[in-house]
């Protein structure tokens, strides 16, 4: 009987194991494939069943294409551990390997379906444009000499570099969505030498975008993939005519030549050229982009203070009833969606027997593609001196309705407050009020109230002697010089070592790259290549940065180059640290390159390791 129930406790326990690494993760069906491919050219179509065992798989239909392999299933798995997170899934994919005709054309691949868990899932269907691949000028005869020309996959303008802005014409404080957009018909190994415009003349903030999200574009009538590299949200800070200065980097492109074949019965068989790829740097630039900014309609109400967008407000009063001398706050909330970094804080009015204090702000404000969305708080703090009943005025906010384009007004209502006396009788730390004096009573002078004539003592004594001019006195004194000389010192050596910023930066490099690798093990641990070599570079870049204590945005790999030699570097270890840097670039944009995460970051650690040596 015991050697049952340990026989049923152990299958229960493998059923567990069986059913823990894919509980709770949604099962996904996807395909996989690029937007646009060159005529004549081969690519990869992959269709992915996650977190689920499949069967009955119908592959897609692929009329217009040439089916040169596959299917073929591979199975796999991948782990995560993010701070102390640990997830797991697994994964079916099944690839085809296909040839586009050679004619322009827009072909949609259908459906595919599996059946899994008793569910039958299938994919969207995608449309894949087939562009044109036209010979560059003076491409010649081969080495051979046949006279046959080699293509290139690669043309002018197939690569450009564009701000979207969502518009163009907007009244000022109106938000625009501005996207710094990768508009590419050809392969694209790398990104480098970015400078931004300075948006002068707006209110920026960078959004967070999924840079892996691609969609479609199009330009002068061509199909583009439209890859996303940031993000802002803009609010025009003046009216008239504002110029968003260009925005440059330089792409590295990757120009795929098929060039002619030996003519073997080998090589026709396969279409009788040989795919080399040459690597060319393209200066991009988005150019200057005007933005007409209309001045906000007149006249407007007194209470406007540039606020524009959609709002509400709600007003708390902390207590409609108090003693004297008791603090409160008025709270105001403004919600919805708008210009609030650049809305000013309001004014209330409060009578001359209430004390006042600065106005705190907090804001709880989100901001993405479609604006800033949350509120903004105001507290008006406040000491309530003399007993009364008080009506303190409305607050009105007014904004202007970007939908409505007209001004609108809020009001939190007049706030009523009752003071009764102060349950001290007036025996208060400040000695100001007494008991009983009312409102009408109090008379102002300027801003001081009138002095308040306190009793008359004809004999003042002190019951101790008085510390000044004793010996106790003059030691306290040397005691105070002291210590304030060598805390003086002590701050002069401090500031004396943090302006010594070179030092601090190169002291640094080696903690900073460290923690970035780090991170990037992680993203390497995920599987996750694009973030893997994103990080890698960012590392890399950052701790040269600090090492030759030089602004990152102003290195080069000639500079690098020139700097590690001219300190001590030997020139070999400065070349593998440079080649390091460009595979991480190359394999950034080329996912076809047979580059391994983990000799990347075996090799970075080495070359850091031995730069700290030295």
């Amino acid at each position: 009987m015991i050697r049952k129930q340990i026989v049923y406790f152990l299958a229960f326990a493998l059923l567990l194991i069986g059913i823990i690494p894919t509980y709770g993760q949604n099962v996904s069906f996807e395909l996989n494939a690029p937007l646009t491919v060159q005529a004549g050219q081969r690519f990869r179509v992959e269709v992915t069943l996650s977190n689920a065992d499949g069967s009955e798989f119908v592959g897609p239909s692929f009329t217009g294409l040439t089916i040169l392999a596959g299917p073929t299933k591979s199975q796999g798995s991948s782990y995560q551990n993010i701070n102390g997170k640990a997830t797991s899934s697994n994964f079916i994919t099944w690839t085809y390997i296909l040839q586009a005709p050679d004619n322009e054309t827009s072909i949609k691949i259908e459906s595919a379906s599996v059946k899994a868990n008793g569910k039958t899932y299938t994919t969207s269907p995608q449309t894949v444009d087939i562009v044109s691949s036209q010979a560059p000028a003076g491409s010649g005869q081969n080495a051979n000499g046949r006279g046959q020309q080699a293509k290139s996959t690669y043309k002018q303008g197939d690569v450009q570099l564009k701000l979207d802005l969502s518009s163009t014409n907007v009244y000022r404080g109106e938000p625009i969505i501005a996207t710094l957009n990768l508009y590419i018909r050809a392969e694209v190994a790398g990104l480098d030498n970015p400078k931004y415009s300075p948006l002068t003349g707006f209110w920026s903030q960078e959004l967070e975008i999924d840079q892996n999200k691609v969609s479609k574009g199009t330009i002068s009538g061509k199909t583009y993939e439209v890859h996303p590299i940031r993000q802002w949200i803009l609010y025009p800070q003046k009216s008239g005519d504002l110029t968003i200065e260009p925005t440059t980097l330089t792409a590295t492109i990757a120009i795929r030549i098929d060039t002619p074949s030996s003519g073997s019965l080998f090589d026709n068989m396969f279409g009788g050229f040989g795919n080399d790829v040459e690597y060319v740097n393209q200066n991009l630039s988005t150019g200057a982009i005007k933005v007409h900014v209309k001045d906000l309609p007149t006249p407007q109400p007194t209470s406007f203070d540039g606020a524009v967008g959609q709002f509400t407000m709600e007003s708390t009063l902390s207590a409609s009833s108090l003693s004297a001398n008791s603090a409160g706050s008025i709270i105001i909330k403004l919600k919805g969606s708008g210009n609030f970094p650049t809305i000013s804080n309001p004014k209330i009015s409060f009578p001359a027997a209430f004390e006042c204090y600065d106005t705190k702000s907090t804001d709880n404000v989100k901001y993405n593609s479609q604006g800033g969305n949350g509120e903004r708080t105001w507290e008006f703090p406040y000491i309530a001196r003399v007993e009364g009943e008080y009506t303190i005025p409305a607050l009105e906010i007014s904004y202007f309705d970007t939908k409505s384009k007209q001004y609108k007004t809020l009001s939190s209502g007049d706030f009523k407050i009752s003071v009764t006396a102060d349950e001290g009788k007036g025996n208060t730390s400040t000695g100001t009020f007494i008991s009983g004096v009312t409102k009408q009573d109090l008379k102002m002078l300027g801003q001081d109230i009138r002095y308040i004539k306190t009793p008359e003592y004809s004999e003042l004594k002190t019951k101790t002697t008085p510390l000044i001019w004793t010996i106790w006195y003059y030691l306290i004194m040397i005691a105070i010089i002291g210590v304030f000389v060598a805390v003086l010192n002590g701050l002069k050596k401090y500031i004396k070592s943090r302006n010594d910023i070179a030092k601090v930066k190169n002291k640094k490099a080696n903690k900073v790259a460290l923690r970035r690798l780090r991170k990037s093990k992680g993203f390497m641990n995920s599987g996750n290549r694009t973030k893997f070599f994103e990080e890698m570079l960012r590392a890399l870049w950052g701790y040269m940065g600090d090492k030759l204590t030089i602004d990152v945005a102003n290195l080069t790999k000639e500079r690098v180059q020139n700097e590690l030699i001219a300190r001590g570097i030997s020139e070999d270890q400065a070349e593998i640290f440079l080649g390091l840097i460009s595979e991480c670039e190359m394999a950034q944009y080329s996912p076809e390159m047979s580059v391994k995460m983990e000799d990347i970051y075996g090799q970075a650690l080495e070359i850091i390791g031995n730069l700290e040596i030295n």
